[in-house]
């Protein structure tokens, strides 16, 4: 916090300005990280929610290497879809979006754990995804 007890008055007056200067530009910059990153979350989940559903090659082989049934692709896709709307919708209630940043948390941590107990080790993207889950829970919550 910002220190203006010290000075005459015009002085204590320019620090206060300051002070709201400063703490409005943290708290702005904040918000538009927490916009910025939590749209591309949404985005890069929709299109593999859409990769899902259109059964992409590379997402089968991935599955097979993970021994998940291709008949799951349908679902796995449609909780990606639920996660980037629930996250968008999050900017109008903001309770929805922390809830979807934390259900996309969880559905990576179990994409990481399923790809860990067949010691299948091609889960960075799954990785990927969990950061920035991470990091969108954190900036929502402080924005």
């Amino acid at each position: 916090m910002c220190d203006v007890a010290k000075g005459d008055r015009e002085e204590r007056q320019t620090g206060v300005l300051i002070c709201v200067a400063k703490w409005f530009i943290e708290e702005l910059t904040m918000l538009y990280a927490y916009i910025l990153i939590n749209t591309m979350l949404a985005a890069a989940l929709a299109v593999s929610a859409v990769l899902d559903f259109i059964r992409y090659e590379p997402i089968l082989v991935n599955m097979t290497r993970a021994r998940v049934p291709v008949s799951l692709l349908t679902m796995l896709g449609t909780l990606k879809a639920a996660g980037a709307l629930g996250l968008m919708i999050g900017f109008s209630v903001p309770i929805i979006g922390t809830a979807a940043a934390v259900g996309v948390i969880l559905f990576f941590v179990g994409a990481i754990l399923t790809h860990l107990r067949v010691r299948d080790y091609s889960f960075g993207l799954a990785a990927l995804f969990l950061l920035v889950a991470v990091t969108t829970l954190g900036l929502g919550l402080a924005a």
